[in-house]
């Protein structure tokens, strides 16, 4: 079975389904997407074939948000269930803390810049400590992702959402020019005729 295992998962009206899915996409570090033609992919994420973009050329415009402080701890908290038999049960008393606790090192060249602060989360869905571990790495990568990646190029509607992109041309710009796609948007207007607004993330942070 693809993803995390839970012995139960409370869906109520605090979320639509999309927002659940999402969800349970971030605790298994999946991507989470629909495509044009309405099929909804839940999976890893897997290298496909890339689109090759040329900064002034294809490319009009790159912006970037960067991440200045990543959190050098993330720590999940998990609801313990009232038994031995870890994600078999999910009674609400407890027995045991059931935490999971993700320290990383960020290099800037030489330089660590690591957080000093602790991103802590409570999910009431994790029950187990295995779970709780492989979860508290997921939410990391997640929240430790230092850079996102808005180009604006000469439209293409080739590019969708999850697919990679590698970027030419970047010198003095310093991030990985190897992108996977997370949002596409398209504009056709007067003044600019047909663009493409593409959101990346770093690959090898995925």
């Amino acid at each position: 079975m693809d993803g995390r295992t839970f012995p139960v998962y409370v869906i109520d009206d605090r979320c639509n389904v999309y927002e659940h899915i999402g969800k349970l996409a971030e605790r298994s570090n999946f991507v989470f997407y629909t495509s044009s033609d309405n099929t909804l992919y839940f999976k890893k994420y897997e290298r496909r074939d890339e689109h090759v973009l040329k900064y002034g050329s294809d490319i009009i415009r790159i912006d970037m948000l960067k991440n200045v402080g990543p959190f050098g701890t993330v720590s999940v908290y998990g609801e313990s269930p009232s038994g031995w038999a870890g994600r078999e049960t999910y009674h609400w008393l407890t027995k045991k803390e059931v935490v999971g606790v993700s320290s990383k090192q960020f290099l800037e060249g030489q330089k660590d810049v690591s957080g000093a602060h602790t991103f802590a989360v409570q999910d009431y869905a994790v029950k187990d400590s295995d779970t709780v571990a492989a979860v508290s790495e997921s939410v990391s990568s997640r929240v430790n992702r230092r850079l996102e990646v808005t180009l604006k190029i000469v439209g293409d509607p080739r590019i969708e959402v999850n697919d990679s992109l590698k970027v030419e041309r970047l010198d003095g710009f310093g991030f990985n020019p190897n992108l996977r796609v997370t949002d596409v948007e398209h504009y056709l207007d007067k003044v600019d005729g047909f663009t493409s607004i593409v959101t990346c993330l770093e690959e090898d942070l995925m």
